[in-house]
């Protein structure tokens, strides 16, 4: 069927065999219309029978129209039957859903329907939407297709909305035909499937020999790190002196700087070399043990490298594989980390991930492979866009959490597992790889269990020499705790930087290496002017040579916690602090530095030595007032003692000792100790001052009361440690007390049965109190009293002489005072009454 050729209509595309199955990519309706109507049009003139299944943007009705205006007596091919345009849902979806095997069969009745009515073959333009459920059938649907046209004479152009298309669906719907029509700037481009002829077969053949080849490459050279094999060169006495490369990856180069290496010499490349290279390779093949280092290659751009090396090809091999990675800018923050924040709290683990010492061969087998995918977290992956079939390694599916099988998950299927916001970054990134850009992105993940990871995808696609993509491949790599570490040494380091203590780093032999921002508040000096100076730059001159004497008891092994010491401010001022002093170590385990953390106490200092004065002082004005002083500390649990003990307690200062808090265990009344109020616990669990009364029971048995006045001091943290406080003996205070309120009790009770006045006046017979039935007895009212008459005012003038002697006799002897008088006032009427009282020192009642 494919010798007989056909006009296709199309200049692009120019003549064409039956059999011809090809596609366009259109973004608008004149795209469309710019190819199917030439096409049409040129079948209708060729003696073929033509079919449009047709959709948005041209229905039925657009499309008769815009046919009509190129061929203008298309209404005698419709009547005649010659062209038939029918919708898409009526004819690929004629239940509802997409069935090939109806389709197909469709396909072929058209065609013996067409022969039959005298037409040399089918001209057949098909709107067709990939449906993703219909997705992973597609390939085979178009292989059967394909089949079909190319046993009848038949010419099928398939239209394909590039809008409605992803970079997956756009390579699989290239793979099922023979070439595709797309426009760039302006113009219709023929892109050819060099890969169409023989699929099956091609694949079959190309999977037999290179699988295990391709994802051996896939990693060799999409991984980060160098790899290289290298045989040792020995001299006559069996020492270890060069080594030829014999491969290296493409990651070499750019880790190493060294251009072309295969085939040469190290020495060749690099004459200055350091020998001990040589030694650790040598030994590698000498012993046959593999060998996980870090070391420094000075000549090789300056660097640091994590190697993992091991004997390749056997016992009796001299080549030697290596695995290594460029870790200088991974020093420098280490080194950095270290020299701020190392011991505020357990270094930062250094390397992202382990390689196992117990493989001997990377490229020798599968399994091989896959355990050094475990290891690095790396899978990788190879999709052949001909037969739409995907390998993942057993590391991908782990990473992705998913049970091994035949076939990995298509690209629209890994979209599932991305997140959310990070899809059409992924997406997009997928479409400029289709442009030959090399793929190079992190994404997160949500695994199927909802646990959630970080990626970092590499990848690439495979053109064929029309440069059309046959395949993709690349590298998953989980990097989740490595920028779980990223973020930890950033967090620290924020924290060393905003510290209000002093955070210092030194070598061994004192010198200052960093400085943060809370040494300069502290010290007054900025990090320009001390990094690179001795640190006992900061010793008054009477404490030299202690900060030498701290540094080597942390080389000896010790830490230093918490220690009180003087130090000298820049403006020469001494303060006091506390210094904690660790060790810094390497990643070897190796002590290269000091640590030192202070905090200015200064302020504390002085407040405790006023503290201590006035407790020395109050502790001599208790002891001569019969006061006792005490003292709590919590940490301790033990108390001191000091004052009239003995006076108050009935125990002397020893017993008193040795009892210590017990005394307030046992001695206190327990009804006292189960009410104490709530606002001495709060104090007791906050710090303060608090005051309480309670009942002792003294060393006789006797009870008395006691005043407990005090305060609980508080640490840097507000935590309550020590208890201060005086213990007064308040019982004849508490009888008067209750004396008193007899007293007063039996007075009010006198006042409201006795008919008098109760009163007090001052020595110039002002009143101060004055109570009862005042105004019935003077006429003036209390508060006439209190503000401007005078008692003696209202005295008869001949007895004001009797009153002021009796009060000059009480005030010489009370014991005389008490003596009723009786004497004469003058009422507010101008009445004369008599009045008896009883007068009483400084008092008339």
């Amino acid at each position: 069927m494919r010798e007989s050729l056909r006009k296709s209509g199309i200049d692009i595309v120019g003549d064409v065999p039956w059999g011809t199955h090809f596609c366009q990519f259109y973004q608008t309706k004149e795209d469309l219309m710019d190819l199917l109507v030439p096409y049409f049009k040129t079948g209708l003139e060729n003696n073929e029978f033509c079919m449009w299944v047709t959709s948005q943007p041209l229905d039925v009705e657009d499309a008769k129209e815009v046919l009509k205006r190129a061929v203008p007596d298309i209404d005698v091919y419709l009547k005649k039957g010659q062209i038939e345009i029918v919708p898409y849902i009526d004819w690929d979806l004629k239940e509802g859903t997409f069935d090939s095997e109806k389709v197909l069969n469709g396909w072929v009745e058209k065609i013996n329907q067409a022969l039959a009515n005298g037409y040399d073959g089918l001209r057949l333009g098909n709107y067709f939407r990939l449906e993703k459920k219909d997705r992973e059938g597609f390939v085979n649907y178009e292989i059967r297709v394909d089949s079909v046209i190319g046993k009848h004479p038949t010419i099928a152009l398939c239209t394909y909305s590039l809008d409605m298309c992803s970079a997956t669906e756009i390579i699989d719907i290239v793979s099922g035909h023979q070439f595709v029509l797309s426009r760039k700037k302006g113009m219709w481009e023929r892109i050819e499937n060099s890969g169409w002829k023989n699929t099956a077969e091609f694949k079959q053949a190309e999977e037999a020999m290179s699988e295990n080849e391709e994802k051996y490459q896939t990693l060799f050279n999409s991984i980060d790190e160098g790899f290289c094999i290298i045989e040792m060169i020995f001299d006559a006495n069996g020492k270890p002196v060069d080594y030829r490369f014999l491969e290296t990856n493409t990651a070499f180069e750019k880790q190493t700087g060294l251009h072309k290496a295969t085939g040469k010499t190290m020495l060749e490349l690099v004459p200055n070399h350091e020998e001990h290279w040589f030694e650790t390779y040598g030994n590698i093949v000498l012993t046959g043990e593999p060998r996980r280092f870090i070391n420094e290659a000075k000549p090789l751009m300056g660097g640091w490298y994590d190697v993992c090396a091991f004997q390749f090809g056997g016992r009796e091999s001299n080549r030697v594989a290596i695995l290594f990675n460029d870790i200088t800018e991974r020093k420098k923050a280490d080194a950095n980390l270290q020299k701020t924040c190392d011991n505020l709290e357990e270094k930062v683990k250094k390397g992202i991930f382990e390689l196992e010492k117990s493989y001997n061969s990377l490229l020798e087998n599968d399994i091989r492979l896959n355990e050094a995918q475990k290891i690095a977290h790396i899978g990788n992956w190879d999709w052949d866009l001909l037969t739409n079939r995907v390998f993942w390694s057993d590391e991908l599916y782990h990473i992705f959490g998913r049970a091994p099988r035949e076939q990995g998950a298509y690209f629209d299927e890994l979209l599932n597992y991305i997140h959310p916001d990070d899809q059409d970054y992924v997406n997009n990134a997928v479409k400029e790889a289709l442009s030959g850009k090399p793929l190079h992105i992190d994404s997160r993940l949500i695994l199927a269990n909802g646990e959630k990871c970080i990626i970092h995808l590499q990848g690439e696609f495979i053109f064929n020499e029309e440069n059309t993509p046959v395949r993709m491949r690349g590298t998953v790599q989980d990097i989740t705790e490595s920028r779980k570490a990223e973020e930890k040494i950033l967090n620290m380091a924020t924290v060393v930087e905003s510290s209000n203590d002093a955070i210092i780093t030194g070598t061994l032999d004192g010198i200052i290496t960093t400085w943060n921002k809370g040494a300069e508040q502290i010290y007054g000096y900025s990090a320009k002017e001390v990094v690179g100076k001795p640190i006992s730059i900061l010793e008054p001159s009477t404490l030299t040579e202690e900060t030498k004497e701290l540094a080597e008891l942390i080389i000896q092994g010790d830490r230093i916690h918490h220690y009180e010491t003087l130090q000298l401010r820049k403006n020469g001022k001494i303060i006091n602090v506390s210094l904690t002093i660790s060790p810094i170590f390497d990643a070897s385990e190796k002590l290269i530095g000091i640590l030192v953390i202070a905090r200015d106490i200064t302020r504390s200092k002085i407040a405790e030595e006023k503290l201590r004065k006035n407790e020395d002082r109050y502790r001599i004005a208790t002891e001569q007032t019969g006061q006792v002083v005490y003292e709590y500390d919590l940490r301790t649990d033990k108390s001191t003692w000091a004052g009239a003990i003995e006076e108050v307690t009935g125990y002397s200062f020893e017993e008193i000792q040795k009892l210590g808090k017990e005394i307030w265990l046992k001695n206190i009344h327990l009804t006292d100790m189960d009410h104490r109020d709530e606002k001495y616990q709060s104090v007791r669990k906050t710090g303060g001052r608090f005051k309480e009364e309670l009942r002792l029971r003294k060393k006789d048995g006797t009870c008395i009361y006691i005043e407990n006045r005090g305060i609980w001091l508080t640490d840097y943290e507000g935590k309550p440690y020590e208890a201060i406080g005086v213990l007064k003996d308040i019982s004849e205070i508490k009888l008067a007390i209750k004396t008193l309120e007899d007293n007063d009790r039996k007075y009010r009770s006198f006042i409201q049965n006795f008919h008098g006045i109760a009163f007090q006046l001052d020595e110039n017979f002002v009143p101060v109190f004055l109570h009862g039935a005042v105004e019935e007895i003077t006429g003036y009212s209390e508060e006439e009293f209190m503000s401007r008459i005078k008692w003696e005012d209202i005295i008869h003038p001949a007895d004001l002489s009797l009153i002021l002697k009796e009060e000059e006799k009480s005030r010489s002897s009370p014991a005389a005072s008490y003596k009723e008088i009786e004497y004469r006032i003058k009422h507010r009427d101008g009445r004369i009454r008599w009045v008896s009282q009883l007068p009483l020192p400084k008092t008339f009642a």
